[in-house]
Parts: structure tokens; C-alpha cells; sequence
């Protein structure tokens, strides 16, 4: 059984925070502020049916940092390279919001499963990095060793701060807006329903 992402995402909010002495804001999920779609194609669904609250969700995790937004990709068993492919349309302004900063992805699945997703994820990310502000690394989450985890979040925090440098979060005076607008929808999923 894979790591669950309430607890992975709990737990690398904390050793992030403590890495970098201070306290971020963070946002993901299926939150109205945090997933975009691509215009739907009929021709692809059955009867031509497009069911409302189809899109993608930008980051289990993420949080404004000074100069780049940080996302972070969960998955409990293998790579799924849809959650990195989906960033390329959202980086090239092809979705209904775009990014407004680079963006730094830290995707981690448990590597004990197959090397020719991890493969194909790697082939992908060498063709949308350089073209587009954006950079990615895939980690593993080692499933329930803790200490192998632990020494991969500070593998991942060593990248991200040789990646943008000084890591820090974004101004609070900066925040009110993102988080005055955050606020408005944070209870919110894509189907308009409030959430825990």
C-alpha cells in the first residue's frame, strides 16, 4: 500500500518550514483556484456529453515563494505522467488562468515501481523545460521509510534552492491579494460545493 498523501503533504510542509525557518502559504487541491481545464472537445466524449468541473488540478501543494511558484505532485505508487504534461498548456497560457511566475515542480511517487514511467516523465520534462518558465525533478517518497524520506526532502530542497536560489515566501504585503482571492474561493471545490 502506497504513502498517503494527507500524511506526505503534512509531513513535507513541516520539514520545508523548518528548512527554511519561516512560514509559507499554502494552497492545492481541488479548490476552485487551483485547477484549470482545456476547452473541451466533444468529439472525445461519449454522446458528445462535457460534464461540468472536468480540469485539471495545478499541485497537491503549492505556495508563492519571492520569485517562483513551488508546486509539489503526489503519487502514492507510480509516476503518472499526466500530472506533469498537464503543466505544459497551463505554462504556455493555453488554459483559462496562467501562470504569473516560473514554476518549480518536486514531483515524488515510490520509485519501487515501474522505471519506464519514470522514463517517459524524464523525456517529456527535457522537452518542456527551456522553452517555458518551468523546471521539474521527480523524487521518491520511499513509501513508509520515514528516515529514506526524510533524506529525499532535503535532496529536494537542496535542488529547489540551487534551482532559484534564495528561498523565501512571497512578501506578505505581495500575499493580500493571492490570498484575499484564495480566501474567496478556498471553501470551494470545482463543483461549487463547500469543502472541509
Amino acid at each position: 500500500m502506497g504513502l498517503p498523501q494527507a500524511a506526505f503533504i503534512k509531513e513535507f510542509k513541516a520539514a520545508f518550514e523548518t528548512r527554511f525557518a519561516a512560514s509559507f502559504i499554502w494552497s492545492g487541491g481541488q479548490r476552485q483556484s487551483n485547477v484549470a481545464a482545456l476547452a473541451p472537445h466533444p468529439k472525445v466524449r461519449r454522446d458528445g456529453c462535457v460534464k461540468l468541473g472536468e480540469c485539471f488540478e495545478l499541485g497537491d501543494l503549492r505556495s508563492e515563494l519571492t520569485s517562483h511558484t513551488l508546486v509539489v505532485e503526489f503519487e502514492s505508487g507510480a509516476i503518472a505522467v499526466h500530472n506533469l504534461v498537464k503543466y505544459w498548456p497551463y505554462i504556455l497560457g493555453e488554459l483559462e488562468k496562467a501562470p504569473t511566475r516560473p514554476i518549480v515542480l518536486a514531483h515524488f511517487s515510490n520509485w519501487n515501481s515501474y522505471g519506464s514511467h519514470r522514463n517517459l516523465w524524464e523525456w517529456v520534462q527535457t522537452r518542456m523545460v527551456g522553452k517555458t518558465p518551468f523546471i521539474a525533478r521527480q523524487f521518491d517518497h520511499w513509501g513508509s521509510d520515514a528516515a529514506a524520506r526524510s533524506r529525499e526532502f532535503e535532496s529536494c530542497f537542496g535542488w529547489i534552492e540551487g534551482v532559484i536560489g534564495s528561498v523565501a515566501p512571497l512578501h506578505a504585503s505581495a500575499m493580500r491579494g493571492v490570498a484575499n482571492a484564495v480566501d474567496a474561493a478556498a471553501d470551494m471545490d470545482v463543483k461549487g460545493e463547500r469543502t472541509e
